[in-house]
This record gives structure tokens, sequence and C-alpha cells, in this order.
């Protein structure tokens, strides 16, 4: 069976970005199960969102499975591809669900584009501007935060709404 450093060593970028697309996703590797974006941290979550697929993987597998670099490049490449498909789809789930957070309004995009410059310190800032609890934050499951953010989001929504209505019986008023 080959393995995952035969696999790199002999591919071009383009068949294995094939390969990946193509295979079936398991969630295991190296007879360990995982959990996905349900334990895998925010901030790592958030980090692997920019890099290539290999690297987040392989970041994803050292945090959870606490696998160094060369197991897994010992390891069978099947298995690895499966993987990769696997945190793929993962971190395609995580792109649709932040979608979900953005702002219809054009007044808080513009708010959300200046904060967005900071990247995820902005998040972690957005929920608590104490930068001592900046790491338990990213440590914190990615689904935990993303529905803390959902939350969040929804009840400034309601809140916004709710305003708006006051306003607008004020206005009346007068």
């Amino acid at each position: 069976m080959s393995k995952v450093k035969d696999l790199i060593n002999e591919m071009d970028v383009t068949t294995f970005a094939t390969l990946v697309k193509t295979v079936r996703p398991k969630n295991t590797l190296l007879g360990k199960e995982s959990k996905g974006i349900n334990v895998w941290p925010f901030g790592i979550v958030m980090n692997c969102m920019g890099i290539d697929i290999i690297t987040a993987a392989n970041n994803l597998i050292e945090k959870e499975f606490d696998i160094s670099q060369e197991d897994i490049l010992e390891a069978p490449a099947t298995e690895y591809v499966s993987f990769l498909a696997f945190v793929r789809n993962q971190l395609e789930s995580v792109s649709k669900l932040m979608k979900t957070l953005e702002s219809e309004d054009p007044s808080n995009a513009k708010d959300v584009e200046e904060l967005s410059k900071f990247g995820v310190i902005g998040i972690y800032y957005s929920i608590d501007p104490n930068p001592l609890s900046w790491d338990a934050l990213a440590n914190l499951p990615f689904v935990t935060m993303f529905m803390k953010m959902s939350l969040d989001n929804t009840v400034n929504k309601i809140k916004t709404k709710n305003q708006e209505n006051e306003l607008r019986k004020l206005n009346r008023g007068n």
C-alpha cells in the first residue's frame, strides 16, 4: 500500500486536487475518528480557511489526533486522501456557515469590513474586548463559537427591529 510521502512525491498538483475532489470523504485516519468542526478549535479552523488543503488537514490532524508530521507521511495514502476530502467538506461547510452571519444592511457591512481587516482577532474582540480571553475563545470548538456569533447576530437584528419600531411610534406621535 502506498504511503502519503510516496503519493506527494509521485503525483502532480492537478491530479492530486482532482483525486481529493472525487474520492469518498472519510473522517478516519490511522484508526482515529474525527468529529470535525464539532471539536476543532475555532482559531485553528479560521486559520485553515485561507491555506491549502494539505497544510490545513495536517494542522487539524496534529491538533485533534496528536499525530506528528512524520506519522502523517507514513500513513496509508488512500486513508489520507479520503481524510483530506473530509476536511475539504468541513471547511466548505464553515465557509457557508460564516456567510450566513453576513449582514444585509449596507451600514453594518461597512462596519464588518472595517473590523475584518483585523482577521479572527476582530471576531474575538467583538465577543470580548479583553485580550486575555482570546486564547480561550480560539480554543472553543468551531460550532460553539459559530452558535455564539449566530445568536448575537439574531439578537442584534431583533434589537434593531425593535428600535426602528419605537422610532416609528415616536414619529407618528409628533
